[in-house]
């Protein structure tokens, strides 16, 4: 068994040993799936229920135990893919959703994976399975503009700064606007949450390298550790602290989109 976490802008994916969960919220969505057995899920009933497949929508309260193998998928709330997920669950308005047993083949795809701790390709294919077995497989793969190629690079290259919109779009000649809806296109989010993610990876790699929390912070350009946690809890479900503390079997991949 070799659990694994894997990052990219707009989501997060784990795969490896069911993971109990106290009663708690987060901004992130969370796509979980159930492999062997059925993972139970608790909201503010107190009542436990069973699930293969469940999708938890944003700041939602809620508790999850289990015993066999899942597959956790955390989407940016403001995500092009939780777009597409809404649309075809008008369930999730009211709270999280069961959608039943996900297809064999993607179930299998799980089960392999969380035995060898895939590489960010096979784990973008998982990830991409996860969403379309939800929205009847209309995600279609998009060439990146070479416009929006620019402006990504231009907020990695200055993690410090507080990037303009404005600014952003007059360095590839668009209006504001433009930019915004053909980032959020291509990229999944808007640019100022692509900047946070940014920031986050940057933290992250550094702590995976060896800086502590305070150091990976700094390197993210966060005031302080505690700054780094709370945005990274809000998009991801979980914080840099828990994350690692799953052991030294973990492994963790920051993961860019072509990858």
């Amino acid at each position: 068994m070799q659990p694994s976490i894997h990052i990219w802008p707009a989501r997060t994916l784990y795969l490896g040993p069911a993971l109990d969960a106290e009663l708690h919220r987060h901004h992130a969505v969370q796509l979980t799936i159930a492999v062997g057995t059925q993972i139970d899920l608790m909201q503010d009933s107190g009542e436990w229920q069973p699930h293969w497949a469940m999708v938890i929508p944003p700041d939602q309260p809620h508790a999850l135990r289990g015993e066999g193998l899942m597959a956790s998928l955390y989407l940016d709330a403001e995500s092009l893919d939780y777009a597409m997920i809404e649309s075809q669950i008008p369930e999730l308005a009211s709270g999280p959703c069961s959608c039943g047993r996900l297809p064999d083949r993607l179930t299998e795809r799980i089960a392999a994976a969380c035995a060898v701790a895939p590489d960010c390709s096979d784990a973008d294919v998982i990830a991409g399975g996860i969403v379309d077995a939800l929205v009847g497989g209309i995600r279609q793969p998009r060439e990146l503009d070479e416009r929006v190629g620019k402006v990504r690079d231009i907020i990695d290259a200055d993690l410090f700064r507080q990037h303009r919109l404005d600014e952003l779009a007059e360095r590839v000649h668009l209006s504001p606007d433009r930019l915004q809806h053909l980032f959020r296109s291509q990229i999944g989010i808007p640019p100022r949450r692509y900047a946070i993610w940014s920031r986050m990876n940057a933290a992250l790699r550094a702590r995976i390298a060896g800086a502590n929390l305070t150091e990976a912070a700094h390197a993210g350009g966060f005031t302080d550790s505690a700054h780094f946690s709370r945005r990274f809890r809000e998009m991801f479900g979980l914080s840099p602290s828990e994350l690692f503390a799953t052991g030294t079997s973990l492994t963790i991949r920051g993961c860019d989109l072509n990858q």
